[in-house]
């Protein structure tokens, strides 16, 4: 388990990622199932631990730690959806395939914080209203996004071993890729 000041700093960007965005995002469809999905993951992310990724990283040597895990917006940098582009400097492989089965709505868990995830401005006034790497800050954790995708690929994972072919098209917990 994470340590609690981590634990802490997780729970606050679940909330801007999941609890606070999905419900209203056109893409999750608010019924009581969809509702218990959310909740089903919740406590799936809460036991898992960040999995280990194959992290390459091009970075200028004198960069900080501050700059080297700043995201704005992340991407799949593969077309088999096997690695994510964190940053200008940071990519992350080996995921797991079947990370990316899992759906919570019409996105997989992954989709969600790759499109939840970024840095995000009003477009009229230019003001930042959705930045993760606040959070980040805030807590005093540079890795905290990078950590917190780990973490949502390990309950995705877990999530696709527990709801495998009839039990997840019959449970209603999960919806599967096809």
């Amino acid at each position: 388990m994470a340590q609690p000041s981590t634990r802490q700093a997780f729970d606050d960007l679940f909330d801007v990622i999941f609890r606070d965005r999905v419900p209203r995002s056109p893409q999750f469809d608010l019924t009581p199932t969809a509702v218990w999905q959310l909740g089903v993951f919740s406590d799936a992310f809460d036991r898992s631990k960040p999995i280990s990724l194959v992290e390459t990283i091009s970075a200028p040597v004198q960069t900080d730690d501050w700059t080297l895990w700043r995201t704005t917006k992340m991407k799949d940098a593969r077309s088999g959806r096997s690695a994510i582009r964190f940053n200008d400097y940071i990519e992350f492989s080996a995921i797991p395939e079947h990370a990316n089965t899992v759906r919570l709505g019409q996105l997989t868990l992954v989709d969600w914080v790759l499109n939840r995830c970024q840095l995000v401005k009003d477009s009229r006034s230019g003001r930042t209203i959705l930045d993760s790497n606040d959070i980040s800050r805030r807590h005093g954790c540079p890795r905290l996004v990078a950590d917190f995708l780990a973490t949502t690929i390990a309950a995705s994972c877990s999530a696709a071993h527990l709801w495998v072919g009839d039990v997840a098209e019959t449970s209603g917990l999960f919806y599967t890729a096809t």
